[in-house]
């Protein structure tokens, strides 16, 4: 913009009583103008460098791996590279083939606000509409052809149920007489209960994106059981790209809960992701070890990057969210 402004967002985090007391004191005060002029913030941190070696694009495969917050500077990292190659906005040859992008969170609200940033989701949405939009022109196609088995007002009806649970230990029980308690168990449970936008906006998000140059007839592996979603792009800087997503969430114990999930994030996992596989597998898929690892988050599992990267010789970088 002009240079002078800058916006800051800070989540109301479950438990987090000073970022809760600032939600309520802001809502308090929304509108009123003067007040807002008289707030002076300081602003510090996170300290760390994240450098590359050479542009994203000049990598075999590129795979980012983001924890809690720290997903922030590889979200952008991550589209701008979607946006590049799909666009041709490249000098010199792009040689990526793969992307991974790997999120790992304990905030149901940040999968579906990371989901409706990612760049390759959008693209090939939009692309999908478009061929759904001919398809509509040829011949009349039933909207509701595409719905899920799990219905919305089932997941509904389990979500008001849920109300009256609390999570203890990770397990479902019913609420107790402590009202301290009953007030933080269904303030935890409710963070988890899936909202009818995170149903919407995710529900027909493949893992697996699948990008082609030009209008080359789509070849269907008959081997291939995952499910994929294919778009035609005729200004990509590469002749294929394939893009996986995958979201980890570990608070999601309840077996109905984690049914609903699966049904509104097609790539949900509710294991923490397994970096070790993950930095194997890409190396294991392209044979000149052209990788590139990019992550962000805890230090741990920072320093499992840093640890798997060296053995097998990609490059790894880093950002260390700390003080």
């Amino acid at each position: 913009g002009s240079g002078k402004t800058c916006s800051v967002h800070i989540k109301s985090s479950v438990g987090g009583a000073w970022t809760d007391k600032l939600a309520v004191y802001m809502k308090l005060n929304e509108g009123k103008e003067e007040w807002y002029k008289n707030i002076r913030v300081q602003i510090e941190g996170p300290y760390g460098e994240l450098t590359l070696s050479k542009e994203l694009y000049r990598y075999e495969h590129v795979v980012f791996i983001g924890g809690g917050i720290g997903v922030t500077p590889l979200d952008s990292m991550f589209n701008q590279l979607i946006t590049d190659l799909l666009g041709g906005n490249i000098r010199r040859e792009a040689k990526t083939k793969s992307i991974d992008f790997i999120f790992t969170t304990r905030s149901r609200s940040l999968i579906t606000e990371f989901a409706s940033r990612n760049k390759a989701w959008q693209v090939a949405e939009e692309e999908d509409e478009k061929q759904k939009e001919q398809q509509r022109i040829e011949q009349w196609v039933n909207p509701l052809v595409d719905m899920k088995d799990v219905q919305l007002s089932e997941i509904e009806h389990y979500h008001q149920s849920s109300m009256k649970r609390k999570v203890l230990t990770g397990k479902m029980d019913l609420l107790r007489g402590d009202s301290v308690s009953e007030s933080v168990g269904t303030k935890r449970q409710a963070s988890l209960l899936l909202t009818e936008e995170d149903i919407s906006m995710n529900q027909n998000k493949s893992k697996n994106v699948r990008f082609r140059r030009g209008t080359s007839e789509k070849q269907q592996d008959s081997d291939e059981e995952i499910d994929v979603l294919e778009a035609d792009v005729s200004t990509m800087a590469v002749e294929e790209l394939e893009v996986t997503n995958s979201t980890h969430i570990t608070r999601v114990k309840d077996k109905t809960l984690r049914k609903y999930y699966r049904t509104a994030y097609p790539f949900i996992n509710f294991e923490r992701p397994n970096c070790r596989g993950i930095i194997y597998a890409a190396a294991s898929k392209t044979p000149s070890k052209n990788v590139c690892v990019i992550t962000s988050g805890p230090k741990g599992m920072i320093n499992d990057c840093i640890r798997w990267g060296a053995e097998i010789g990609v490059d790894v970088h880093y950002e260390v969210f700390d003080w």
